[in-house]
């Protein structure tokens, strides 16, 4: 969310506005053709079920004080 959009890693491509997939591979061909020997992809898929959702929630709500909002990103937890 634009919220937390400046926290975000600039080679940070999943589920940002103005992102896409290909982007991400292009930026990974500029970083191989540099000179990088390493290049990290990570699949956060199941990440949220390992997670403590308390710890989560309360760093959620620092930023966020809607309480509808916080019940919703709770139910999908």
């Amino acid at each position: 969310t634009p919220i937390y959009e400046e926290q975000f890693h600039d080679h940070s491509y999943g589920f940002r506005p103005n992102r896409c997939a290909q982007q991400a591979i292009l930026t990974a061909l500029d970083m191989m053709n540099d000179g990088n020997d390493w290049i990290v992809d990570i699949d956060l898929e199941k990440f949220f079920d390992t997670v403590n959702h308390d710890k989560l929630m309360t760093i959620i709500g620092r930023t966020i004080k809607d309480g509808d909002v916080i019940s919703i990103v709770r139910k999908y937890l």
